[in-house]
C-alpha cells in the first residue's frame, strides 16, 4: 500500500490537502447556523413588537388639558418673583462696584481700586516675594 499525498494541482503554491475534512459539511454547517440564528432573532424582534404594541394601547392617554401645558409656579413662600432679574440686577451692581474707585478706611489709605486698573498695577509693579519658607528641621519640631 502506497500513501497517497496529494500536493495540489502543478504549479499551485499550496500544502497538502487533507481528505478527512469534510469542507462541503463545513460551510453547510455554518450556512445552517447563520439561517437559525437570523429566523431566531427575527422572531425574537418580533415578539417583542406585538407585546410592545399591546402594552402601549392599554396605557391611557396624555391629558388634553390646558393645565396641563402650563408652567406651574411651586407653591409658596416664593421669596424671588423673577430670579433671572434679580440675578441680572446683581450682577449690574456688582460691575458697577468693581468698577469704581472708593476709599475703604481714609485714615489708612486703603482704598478699593476697578479691577482692571489693580491687575495693571500688579503687572507693572509684580507680585511681592513669598516669606521664606522654615527649614525642615523647625517644621519637624512645631508641631510637638
Amino acid at each position: 500500500m502506497t500513501d497517497r499525498h496529494d500536493h495540489g494541482a502543478p504549479g499551485s503554491t499550496g500544502g497538502p490537502v487533507d481528505h478527512e475534512l469534510d469542507f462541503r459539511g463545513i460551510r453547510t454547517f455554518v450556512v445552517g447556523l447563520a439561517a437559525v440564528l437570523l429566523v431566531v432573532l427575527g422572531l425574537t424582534w418580533g415578539i417583542a413588537m406585538f407585546f410592545k404594541g399591546s402594552l402601549l394601547k392599554k396605557d391611557p392617554a396624555p391629558a388634553a388639558l390646558a393645565e396641563a401645558r402650563e408652567t406651574r409656579v411651586p407653591p409658596g413662600p416664593n421669596l424671588q418673583a423673577n430670579p433671572s432679574a434679580d440675578m441680572t440686577a446683581f450682577r449690574t451692581a456688582e460691575d458697577l462696584e468693581l468698577a469704581k474707585w472708593a476709599w475703604v478706611d481714609k485714615e489708612k489709605s486703603v482704598a478699593r481700586v476697578p479691577a482692571l486698573r489693580a491687575m495693571e498695577i500688579v503687572l507693572s509693579r509684580g507680585l511681592p516675594a513669598p516669606p521664606p519658607m522654615p527649614s525642615p528641621a523647625a517644621a519637624v519640631e512645631a508641631p510637638r
